[in-house]
């Protein structure tokens, strides 16, 4: 809907999720209704359809993959409301494991969702994070905190990462530092004072593999 609301209601009793999507649209005419689970199949009436026409389709499929169904519940000029049930069985929640790793990280790296990914994959395996979002403040945090480990992104404001580093080997700083970058190779982080590179984006198995690797060593 390009103006209006979109509600998601949840229902769960008795192991049956019941799920409700209610849009304020345009609403489905009555000659669409029986077709529009069907692949490719659009409502083209008010001309402001995207995309392949396959949403639909695609989760009804899922839905009873699942054991469940989705239906059109209603449909007006108001509006439409789909819903979807499956069966969902209670668990008991998993007991949280204690951290198999110890250590202290600084990332250096300016892109949020990158910050967010990079902390996502680490802080699980219990190791504390420090961000830094410009070359000159990680030279400054890694002086004072003195982290295990440097994450350093090649391509930062105020301060690039290659520079950032030689200013902190220079300054003394004798942990291992792991360049990122889409434009990676051995030579450069052999050359830059790093001791190892990521390649972007960033594969989350190589990324804890090097991180335990070089805390191991030092």
């Amino acid at each position: 809907t390009d103006q209006g609301s979109i509600a998601i209601d949840a229902d769960w009793r008795d192991e049956r999720l019941t799920v409700s999507i209610t849009d304020t649209g345009p609403g489905i005419p009555a000659a669409m209704r029986y077709k529009i689970f069907e692949p490719f199949q659009q409502n083209l009436e008010n001309g402001h359809q995207k995309g392949a026409g396959l949403g639909l389709a695609i989760s009804r499929e899922i839905a009873r993959a699942m054991g469940g169904d989705l239906h059109l519940t209603r449909s007006n000029q108001d509006g439409s409301q789909f819903t979807f049930e499956v069966t969902v069985k209670a668990v008991q929640p998993a007991a949280p494991h204690a951290a198999t790793r110890s250590g202290s990280v600084l990332i250096a790296e300016d892109d949020p969702d990158i910050q967010a990914l990079l902390m996502l994959y680490l802080q699980g395996d219990g190791y504390t994070i420090t961000l830094c979002a410009d070359g000159q403040s990680a030279v400054e945090r890694a002086l004072q905190q003195q982290p295990d480990l440097i994450l350093m992104d090649i391509n930062l404001p105020k301060l690039d990462g290659a520079e950032a580093t030689q200013q902190l080997r220079e300054a003394g700083y004798k942990g291992p530092i792991i360049a990122m970058t889409a434009a990676a190779s051995e030579s450069m982080a052999a050359k830059g004072g790093f001791d190892e590179y990521l390649q972007k984006p960033i594969d989350p198995k190589h990324l804890k593999e090097s991180v335990a690797t070089l805390l191991a060593e030092g």
